[in-house]
């Protein structure tokens, strides 16, 4: 598992904590051996591994009243490793939003399939999801950066 292309908004002063991430990212997710097909909520399940076993911490609150959350926090930095529906995306890039501007993030990012991995279902891609953060940057104030991982096959 690589990863392949990053995109970002807003990045100007986080510039060196987005490229900071990318570099440990890729640390931590290119040393998988696994190859071939593999749906993607395993693919999810071993990044979530991967991240725990790194020193993220689950599950950081953004909403008062319920139980809504960003998947990793670490350094500033808020993760969604989002696998699932493509609309469940544009919910995640809400939540980045949202911590940033109570000051509980400097940073969003998201971990996304390309389309190649993507296309078995309705899965949100970097493709899609990148193309309208650029559209977004207009009104969202959130440093976001979008990460694409390949998957190996044989």
């Amino acid at each position: 598992m690589n990863i392949n292309r990053v995109f970002g908004i807003n990045l100007e002063i986080n510039e060196k904590k987005a490229e900071s991430l990318k570099k440990d990212l890729s640390k931590i997710l290119n040393n998988e051996d696994r190859i071939g097909y593999y749906k993607p909520k395993d693919i999810k399940k071993i990044i979530n591994s991967k991240l725990l076993n790194d020193g993220w911490t689950e599950k950081l609150k953004v909403y008062r009243d319920n139980d809504k959350y960003i998947h990793f926090y670490k350094n500033g930095i808020g993760l969604q490793v989002q696998m699932g529906h493509y609309g469940q995306a544009y919910v995640d890039i809400l939540k980045l939003s949202l911590a940033h501007s109570k000051n509980k993030i400097d940073l969003g990012a998201m971990i996304l399939l390309g389309d190649k991995d993507a296309k078995f279902g309705n899965n949100a891609s970097f493709e899609n999801i990148s193309s309208d953060l650029n559209e977004y940057n207009s009104f969202i104030d959130c440093p976001i950066i979008l990460l694409e991982i390949e998957w190996k096959y044989d």
